[in-house]
């Protein structure tokens, strides 16, 4: 099996604000105004399906690269929300690409099913949370 260990770390801020670092950049990441009237970025979710909208697009921009092919994609998302449990209850991704020849179809679609985060939602990765403390006056789980 081939894997990568990567990493990247989120602090939480002011209120429901975040700050993830990934690699060089910032990303700030939020709850939408009619929550708590900050939005300064994203909500987690939102962030979650633009990751796998964005995944599909440069997956399909390379291998219409690849066969020399010019064409401009776009990623819609559709996708809705469940309570309970709280949860993202469905993601529908529309692929909208200009120029596609129509035999080409079948093995973009085929590209676009094994792209990295299409998959992972596919196949239940591993998922865990570990608890850590960061000073040591902080209450340790009882056992």
């Amino acid at each position: 099996m081939n894997s990568t260990a990567l990493q990247l770390t989120v602090r939480s801020r002011c209120g429901e604000h975040c700050e993830a670092r990934i690699r060089r950049h910032v990303i700030h990441i939020d709850q939408p105004p009619d929550v708590l009237d900050h939005d300064t970025g994203p909500t987690p979710v939102e962030l979650f399906v633009a990751g796998v909208a964005a995944d599909l697009a440069q997956h399909a921009r390379r291998y219409l690269n690849r066969l020399g092919l010019p064409a401009c994609v776009s990623v819609t998302a559709h996708y809705r929300t469940e309570l309970q449990p709280a949860r993202l209850g469905g993601i529908e991704m529309e692929v909208a690409v200009t120029d596609l020849p129509l035999g080409l179809r079948a093995s973009l679609l085929n590209v676009l099913e094994r792209c990295t985060l299409y998959e992972t939602l596919r196949l239940q990765p591993d998922l865990s949370i570990k608890l850590t403390s960061t000073t040591p006056h902080m209450a340790t789980e009882k056992t």
